[in-house]
C-alpha cells in the first residue's frame, strides 16, 4: 500500500481521478454480533486511505463498529449516463481505524485490502459482474 511518498498506489490513475471527483461514499460496518450498518458519508483520499470525517463521528454506529472490529467496506459510485445506461464505481474492503485529530471530531481511515472497480479504467469490462478485482494484501 502507499501511504508513503514514492510508493505505488493501489489505485490506477483513472481510479484516483474518479475518487477525487466524487463527494459521497457509503461505508459499511458490522457490530461484534454481526449487525450491519451502512451510512452515507463525505470522504477524501488520504494517500491510499479513504478518510471519512463527520460532525459527530465518535457518537455513530460506524465509529463504534470500527473501534470494535477494525473492518469496513466503502463504495463510491455514480450514474455516468442514463442513455445509454452506464454506472461506474469503486468498492473497497479493508482494515479500518479511528483517528483522533486536534480540532476535529475524529476520522475513520479505511486502508484498502481488496479493491473492485467498474467502468473506471479504459478497456475494462462494463458490467458489475465482470468488474476488476485487485487484492492488495492477504489470500
Amino acid at each position: 500500500m502507499s501511504d508513503e511518498p514514492g510508493t505505488a498506489s493501489v489505485f490506477t490513475d483513472a481510479e484516483r481521478a474518479y475518487l477525487t471527483s466524487q463527494r459521497v461514499a457509503r461505508i459499511g460496518t458490522a457490530s461484534p454480533n454481526g449487525r450491519p450498518d451502512v451510512a452515507a458519508v463525505r470522504y477524501q483520499l488520504n494517500g491510499d486511505a479513504i478518510d471519512i470525517g463527520g460532525r459527530v463521528n465518535p457518537a455513530t454506529y460506524k465509529w463504534h463498529n470500527v473501534v470494535r472490529n477494525g473492518r469496513a467496506s466503502v463504495t463510491i459510485d455514480d450514474i455516468a449516463s442514463e442513455d445509454p445506461w452506464v454506472v461506474r464505481g469503486i468498492k473497497i474492503y479493508g482494515r479500518a481505524e479511528t483517528v483522533e485529530r486536534e480540532g476535529t471530531t475524529g476520522r475513520i481511515l479505511v486502508h484498502p485490502e481488496i479493491v473492485w472497480s467498474w467502468n473506471i479504467n479504459e478497456g475494462a469490462e462494463t458490467y458489475f459482474a465482470d468488474m476488476i478485482e485487485k487484492r492488495v494484501v492477504g489470500p
